[in-house]
């Protein structure tokens, strides 16, 4: 699915693509992403699917470098539904805007922070319904660098709400750290994120710096509401 998206951007000269597959009877909907690879895309696509009411149930977070000497793209699987727990339709109007949004984020460099966040701001005013209220679930961070050679894993466990991928990942750009793999699941109202990251290409090894990883973490999902 992903060579066949990256081949239909490329066909039509833009740097993003998204391609919907609707399964109802599983609950969820596939969403398929190309967009460059760039530091920060990931915590834009995040921000773009909390902009437009698309609540993620998981994703596999990736990149591949084409051959050619074409520039590296990010390939983004999300498994995605509507804010009642449906299925969302593949000709759902809010797929063109999004993919839309998510072009002109990118198509000067880099996505900015404050690009993001005002897109979220105009796409998503805040809601007059009441918070839901859920099971109290304890926030785990961990930082580990012996199960990979070439990166450090970052594992978080956290109660679901919305805008938790957005936070996390624009932490870790925030951090000046680049995701070489995600894998996002949520099961019932329990998140649990494992991302590999880099920073100039090599593992967090200063004690510090994981430290300082951690709490900056527990901070960004301390502040979501609900």
């Amino acid at each position: 699915r992903h060579v066949r998206l990256v081949a239909a951007t490329r066909a039509r000269g833009a740097q993003v693509g998204l391609a919907v597959t609707h399964l109802p009877l599983k609950g969820h909907s596939e969403v398929a992403v190309v967009a460059p690879d760039q530091h920060g895309v990931l915590a834009a696509i995040a921000g773009a699917l909390v902009a437009y009411r698309v609540d993620v149930l998981g994703a596999v977070v990736g990149h591949a470098e084409p051959v050619g000497g074409a520039p590296s793209v990010a390939l983004d699987l999300f498994f995605v539904r509507d804010r009642v727990g449906a299925a969302i339709a593949a000709d759902d109007a809010r797929w063109a805007r999004l993919e839309a949004d998510l072009a002109a984020l990118v198509a000067d460099g880099a996505p900015s922070p404050d690009a993001v966040a005002a897109l979220i701001g105009r796409r998503r005013p805040p809601s007059g319904l009441p918070p839901r209220v859920t099971p109290a679930i304890a926030t785990e961070i961990r930082v580990d660098n012996s199960e990979s050679t070439e990166a450090t894993i970052v594992e978080i466990f956290t109660r679901d709400r919305t805008g938790v991928l957005h936070a996390i990942t624009r932490t870790l750009a925030d951090a000046d750290l680049d995701i070489t793999l995600s894998k996002i699941s949520t099961e019932g109202e329990k998140v649990a994120d494992v991302f590999y990251v880099t920073r100039a290409g090599a593992k967090l090894l200063a004690a510090a710096d994981l430290d300082a990883l951690r709490e900056r973490l527990a901070a960004a999902l301390a502040e979501l509401p609900g």
